[in-house]
């Protein structure tokens, strides 16, 4: 799983949300920079909004209406100010044995799927911008420009954040 945060604007809850520390970093991309991207991998993936809901509202499952993948794209209302974007990687091992799994049967080797995986993308293509945290030293700024060097990535790439206190 990946999430994006979807915004024209930085947002202060989200870098103290997801920044706990001053040094925080924020990737810059498209929606469709980051399909294109994906659509190159050997991966199956889901990209999708996800959708804010009501979970006391939610229409029951049918065999109509019935994704293994749906329930991966909802969070309850109290994270709408996430705006995330999620893509959601499909493991087919998983679902080819998702009814022996729920049944309780080869519970095991389901308890902890991949924690993580490296999956290659051209960055050069993905990122627009890399914004760093409102917070942080001066050495992050010198820091993610080694790396990028180091990488073979544009150092200009790097934006200090346009918010420049918490109000």
């Amino acid at each position: 799983m990946n999430c994006w945060h979807i915004n024209d604007y930085e947002s202060a809850a989200m870098w103290k949300l997801y920044s706990l520390t001053n040094e925080g970093i924020a990737l810059k991309t498209t929606i469709g920079k980051l399909r294109d991207e994906l659509k190159k991998t050997d991966e199956d993936f889901k990209i999708g909004r996800i959708e804010y809901i009501d979970h006391k509202r939610v229409p029951p499952v049918t065999n109509n209406n019935l994704s293994l993948a749906k329930p991966i794209f909802y969070k309850i209302k109290a994270f709408e100010h996430e705006r995330e974007l999620r893509v959601a990687f499909i493991d087919k091992k998983i679902l080819q044995n998702a009814t022996t799994m729920y049944e309780g049967e080869n519970i095991e080797e389901y308890k902890n799927p991949l924690s993580g995986r490296s999956i290659p993308i051209d960055l050069t293509n993905l990122i627009d911008a890399i914004h760093i945290s409102p917070l942080a030293p001066e050495w992050v700024e010198i820091v993610v420009k080694s790396l990028l060097k180091k990488y073979g990535l544009d150092p200009k790439l790097v934006i200090y954040s346009s918010m420049t206190k918490w109000d």
